[in-house]
């Protein structure tokens, strides 16, 4: 049964003589701290055996955890209205009954699952790319608490889960690092992202009922901290609001994930000390850890593997999962959100288990392939 063996969170005295001043880590592990050679030496002895861990740069590996967002995405997309019905027209900017303005997409007809990869669940676009960008905007949209939440304890339970052989010994202790400093610390940020009006969408029923789907207002994305006190971001639910910055994805996986997945997807990594924010966009309200969050941890101790390798998780523990994410919200989480989740930790797990299993991650390229999606020629979007 995978054990979560959290990383250090503040160095504060020297491993061997308990001092302070200028303490360095363990260049091998980054798990054990010393105020000198000296010191590093005399606990070697000691340190060897649990001296087992590889670190992943975070650089070069968000890649996969923005490929992790996508297919939690797509998993759950072909519920969304906009797919479930005809686009009346060319979705435009326009006023909304209660005086506000977005980018209003006119539904028509319901049609089958499925559909919407037809041409006439949009007969009026513009040209087929047009057609096909706008279906990849509406499928992004929405669940973001539970998708930035899965790829959290996706994380966890895929790194920072150690399992053990017959109780005793230790396999290889897999860490994120950013750079040459180690990540204590990473979780949900909950605040808003400035949007123009006319990049919202908007979804008129025949009835003439309007439907947000996603609320600039009410926004979510990832946060890593660093023992050095560096701040990373990880935004990959931008895209509906017309933000298309991409990393490349297809090397991240094998062949089996290949089907039907774009070849980029939406993620934009940040260093919020070298990298100034794009125009501000982001506004925090507040965060939330899971790595060191002690309801999570407690929840995630019995969570174990079948035969195939699918994850377990009790009932218990999705209502844990379930109360967490509405602490995050500030709200009720609906039954498609748990699902979501949940379909998102399973996969997660998985896909990074696969990654360290195989090795592949030591040969993703730093830093990543990334892309702007602009708009398809001819679209007057």
């Amino acid at each position: 049964m995978p054990q979560i063996h959290l990383p250090l969170d503040k160095i504060k005295k020297c491993q061997v003589c308990g001092g302070g001043g200028k303490l360095r880590l363990c260049s091998r592990c980054a798990e054990r701290a010393y105020c000198s050679v000296e010191c590093q030496k005399r606990d070697w002895k000691e340190h060897k055996p649990s001296c087992k861990t590889d670190r992943i740069d975070l650089t070069s590996y968000y890649p996969v955890l923005a490929c992790m967002a996508e297919l939690a995405h797509m998993s759950v997309s072909e519920g969304h209205p906009a797919l479930r019905h005809n686009l009346i027209d060319s979705p435009k900017s326009g006023l909304l009954p209660d005086g506000s303005t977005a980018f209003i997409v006119k539904l028509g007809t319901p049609i089958n699952e499925g559909d919407s990869d037809r041409d006439d669940w949009w007969p009026t676009a513009q040209t087929q790319a047009v057609r096909n960008r706008m279906r990849r905007r509406i499928a992004r949209e929405g669940n973001v608490v539970p998708i930035v939440t899965s790829v959290c304890i996706a994380l966890m339970l895929g790194i920072y889960a150690t399992t053990t052989k017959d109780g005793t010994e230790e396999q290889h202790r897999i860490r994120l690092r950013f750079g040459s400093s180690p990540i204590s610390d990473f979780g949900i940020v909950s605040g808003s992202v400035r949007v123009s009006p006319e990049d919202q969408l908007a979804y008129l029923f025949p009835h003439k009922e309007v439907v947000k789907i996603q609320e600039p207002q009410d926004h979510y994305w990832i946060y890593f901290m660093t023992h050095k006190g560096e701040e990373l971001l990880l935004e990959c639910n931008m895209f509906v609001f017309d933000m298309c910055l991409m990393v490349h994805g297809f090397q991240y996986f094998d062949e089996s994930f290949h089907g039907g997945f774009p070849e980029a997807v939406p993620a934009w990594f940040r260093n919020s000390a070298t990298t100034p924010k794009v125009e501000d966009n982001l506004t925090e309200r507040s965060r939330f850890s899971v790595l060191r969050d002690e309801s999570l941890l407690k929840a995630l101790e019995p969570v174990d593997y079948d035969n195939r390798r699918n994850l377990i998780i009790s009932d218990d523990s999705v209502k844990t999962i379930t109360t967490f994410m509405s602490r995050v919200a500030g709200r009720a989480i609906t039954h498609v959100e748990r699902e979501v989740c949940m379909f998102g930790c399973s996969l997660g797990a998985y896909m990074i288990r696969e990654t360290i299993r195989t090795g592949k991650w030591k040969s993703y390229p730093a830093p990543p392939k990334v892309a702007f999606e602009g708009p398809p020629a001819g679209a007057d979007l």
